[in-house]
């Protein structure tokens, strides 16, 4: 079981997230129970994202917490400590710049279009984070059972 001092974060992450971020707080509640840099790392990535979250319009919504995904790719990506781990962090850091420039085209459409786009990219979005958080936790817990992982979220988990 979670500690309880992150118990209450994943809960308003996957409620606010979606199902996507429900998946990964079920798949990642194990390591963050064992492990407790996996509760900061993962506390740290959840604040984040709540805090993107609380835009006024559902593009500044995704925007922001777009913006917050790629800028823990970048971090996981220069911190990475092997070929994988950083081809796997640029991959985060290649698919958030795609959703940014599809967010810029999205305001080019109008009425349901624009409706369809912003659903799907909100998908996108929620699959990009629920695969970043987890190999964060991941990661996290590897290196504190081995001694061997990066303690920064950023490994092959």
């Amino acid at each position: 079981m979670a500690p309880p001092t992150i118990v209450p974060t994943l809960v308003k992450l996957a409620s606010a997230l979606g199902p996507s971020a429900a998946r990964a707080v079920r798949n990642v509640g194990p390591l963050i129970a064992a492990n407790p840099e996996a509760v900061r790392q993962g506390r740290e990535l959840l604040e984040r994202a709540l805090a993107a979250r609380a835009g006024n319009t559902k593009e500044e919504r995704l925007r922001r917490t777009v913006a917050a995904l790629r800028e823990q790719a970048v971090r996981a990506e220069t911190g990475a400590s092997s070929p994988q781990e950083q081809e796997r962090a640029s991959g985060w850091v290649r698919s958030a710049d795609s959703l940014q420039s599809a967010l810029g085209l999205v305001q080019l459409r109008s009425g349901s279009a624009r409706r369809g786009d912003l659903a799907r990219l909100q998908r996108r979005t929620d699959d990009l984070f629920a695969e970043i958080f987890t190999a964060a936790v991941q990661d996290d817990d590897a290196g504190a059972g081995t001694g061997t992982g990066t303690g920064t979220g950023t490994g092959t988990g």
